[in-house]
């Protein structure tokens, strides 16, 4: 394979990779939300008090992380189509780790083959690509969270399920916009950091060719 073509696939499976990873450090993150309950008092409204809270949130990471839990449970209201949407995140979360299962598989032999100088500064250039992309993107969120949320999650979505209304779907009081905003910003925090030490790799694995 030309050195072109190997140096552009090792840089978008090296994206892919801390993307995909950067995803499941951020949901995963439990301490993250255990803190900001802790601080923001989300149940109170709701009559719970954190540590209630946090069991309610627990419930929907189980829902979402364990493929036998077929349903989120819980004492709080939850509409079929907010539970029709959890169980649309659920597929997209697998979906996450399948992924980033199966490109762990593919860093070591691409790797291998993208030794040469030539491949690994085109790799290089593909992550300060990706590294620019996504600062425009964080950039976008900062200024507007908002829209950046709902054009989010059109384009991932294809239903108005993930429109919750707070009456019926009581769970959504427990999780405000600005929990998922800093859930962003810990993402982007984490793939751009990550793309930036990439680069930082293949730039001392050159000085060594």
């Amino acid at each position: 394979m030309p050195s072109k073509k190997r140096g552009i696939i090792c840089g978008l499976v090296i994206s892919g990779w801390i993307l995909l990873g950067a995803i499941i450090i951020t949901v995963n993150c439990l301490p993250l939300y255990w803190g900001l309950v802790r601080h923001y008092h989300w149940g109170q409204s709701l009559g719970l008090n954190d540590q209630a809270a946090f069991r309610e949130y627990l419930r929907v990471w189980q829902f979402l992380n364990f493929p036998t839990r077929t349903t989120i449970g819980g004492h709080l209201a939850l509409s079929v189509p907010a539970q029709t949407h959890f169980q649309d995140v659920k597929h997209l979360v697998w979906g996450v780790y399948i992924g980033f299962i199966g490109i762990t598989a593919l860093i070591k032999p691409v790797w291998r083959w993208s030794h040469d100088a030539y491949s690994l500064w085109l790799a290089r250039l593909v992550l300060r690509g990706v590294a620019g992309i996504s600062i425009c993107l964080a950039s976008l969120a900062i200024v507007d969270f908002n829209d950046f949320f709902v054009i989010f999650h059109q384009l991932l979505f294809r239903n108005q399920d993930w429109l919750f209304d707070p009456r019926r779907d009581q769970i959504i009081n427990l999780l405000p916009s600005y929990y998922f905003a800093i859930c962003f910003g810990l993402f982007f925090a984490l793939f751009i950091g990550g793309i930036l030490l990439g680069i930082w790799v293949l730039f001392t694995q050159r000085q060594r060719e």
